[in-house]
């Protein structure tokens, strides 16, 4: 995933291969990552003691911008701008019934919005629509995405999950093999927060796409935030929308049939899932 990460409301931006770490919130594995460079450079002591403040003051200064993503901007889109919205709920088979385990909410900005319009107006499902639909959400540079789990999970299986869909947004074409490689690494240090607690269910994860930047957001059910990241690069937009539109998601078909709903071309304030 090429380009930068920056804590959300600070201007700082270092490369991820440097610091991937920190995205969790590791303190200790960053200070033992800058300090000994910090002391050899030419600044010596009088950077360390600025670069304990920045690392102490970023999670707490991002942790307000990060909930305020998950609670007002994702559930409350602009009114004055036309949204098209996917939604779907996962399910999972479980002793011969099937479980809810995610429900996903996916609203696109007006110029996607109105590619999707035109692609589904009048016209009925079909394959070739199902594929211009996908491509048309996987190009947007508009979109706000929040997932609601609906049960706890272990981290090690969420994890596999991300793995398992990033490497089909890969074969698929959407992403480099570098990009899958690099994602695929760093998602355990990503989510590292959530060691040994785990998905829970009421937790809330969310995707702010704006050009190429993706902004990830993690809150827990008591609104606890575990991650609040920025990814610069088109890799991690493609990466994530096409984690739910790929041929072989698990989400694909619920999300495009959500457009063919009675009232999916109405304004937001009407427009029930």
């Amino acid at each position: 995933m090429p380009g930068f990460w920056r804590l959300a409301g600070s201007p700082l931006k270092i490369s991820m291969n440097c610091l991937s770490s920190v995205v969790g919130y590791n303190l200790g594995a960053v200070a033992g990552y800058l300090l000994p460079r910090l002391r050899s450079s030419r600044s010596g002591t009088a950077a360390v003691p600025c670069c304990i403040v920045l690392l102490l003051l970023a999670p707490s200064i991002a942790a307000s911008s990060a909930s305020s993503l998950c609670s007002q901007q994702v559930n409350e889109p602009a009114r004055d701008q036309r949204y098209a919205v996917m939604s779907t709920v996962l399910k999972r088979g479980f002793l011969f019934v099937q479980v809810d385990v995610a429900k996903v909410v996916i609203r696109f900005g007006e110029r996607t919005a109105e590619v999707l319009r035109q692609a589904v107006q009048g016209r009925a499902p079909s394959e070739q629509l199902d594929d211009k639909v996908a491509e048309a959400a996987m190009d947007s540079r508009d979109a706000l995405v929040e997932l609601t789990f609906e049960r706890d999970i272990a981290l090690t299986r969420f994890i596999d999950e991300a793995r398992r869909s990033t490497e089909r947004v890969w074969k698929a074409g959407v992403i480099n093999r570098k990009a899958y490689e690099t994602i695929r690494q760093l998602l355990p240090f990503w989510y590292g927060s959530l060691r040994g607690r785990g998905i829970k269910k009421d937790d809330r994860m969310c995707y702010q796409i704006r050009g190429d930047e993706l902004r990830t957001v993690y809150v827990g059910r008591d609104g606890k935030v575990f991650l609040n990241q920025v990814n610069e690069g088109d890799s991690s937009c493609l990466a994530v929308l096409g984690g739910y539109f790929v041929k072989g998601s698990d989400f694909r078909k619920g999300l495009i049939d959500s457009l063919f709903r009675p009232g999916a071309s109405d304004s937001p304030e009407t427009r029930t899932h």
